[in-house]
């Protein structure tokens, strides 16, 4: 869909200082083009986490309090003006098919760079949000349990905000993913489970 970005390209050797990275554009006109396709096709989010993921455009997206979204490189350096290098770091580390960097020479090769890999980012499917390691594939875990789990073990768990848990399993475990989660109160506490997929 759109040109693949060679990975070879974005990379930093850790341990090193230089930046290596050139940006090869044939001309502004088809970064704008490209930046008008992605923002009709998808909408991104950065979560708690500083994991990014695509949605589709066409469908509701409901965002956790705590995460942040983008459709274009204007409102991704807009969002993340302020934002340490560190945690800029911290995004790129976590993207797929990259290496792992210890900084960048500067913040706008960082967002640049962050850039390029979002646009060929794909929908997540529900398989993926529930990998091994992650705090959305450990509350996954948790939830599917036959006795599923109490907020407060969510909390412990993730290390989430109350909010910020229910926030997940609302937006994304139920109208993203599709899964039938059932809430209720036992012994005076709230508790998540999850019944089934939703067909």
């Amino acid at each position: 869909m759109f040109p693949n970005v060679s990975r070879a390209n974005l990379l930093d050797s850790i341990g090193k200082g230089s930046d290596e990275w050139t940006h090869n554009r044939s001309s502004n006109a088809v970064e704008e083009s490209q930046e008008v396709d992605l923002e009709v096709m998808y909408i991104f989010t950065i979560d708690a986490e500083d994991r990014v993921a695509a949605h589709p455009a066409t469908k509701p997206l409901s965002v956790p309090k705590d995460a942040h979204r983008f459709s274009n490189l204007k409102e991704l350096t807009r969002l993340i003006a302020g934002w340490p290098g560190t945690r800029l770091v911290e995004i790129w580390n976590k993207l797929p098919d990259t290496r792992k960097v210890l900084r960048f020479t500067d913040r706008k090769t960082a967002i640049q760079r962050i850039w390029e890999v979002v646009q060929n980012l794909q929908p997540m499917r529900p398989r993926e949000c529930a990998r091994n390691g992650t705090k959305g594939g450990r509350i996954i875990d948790l939830l599917t349990q036959p006795s599923g789990a109490t907020l407060t073990e969510l909390m412990t768990e993730t290390g989430w905000q109350a909010h910020s848990v229910r926030g997940f399993i609302s937006g994304q475990l139920s109208r993203r993913l599709g899964f039938r989660v059932k809430s209720f109160k036992h012994d005076g506490e709230r508790v998540y489970r999850i019944e089934r997929k939703i067909s």
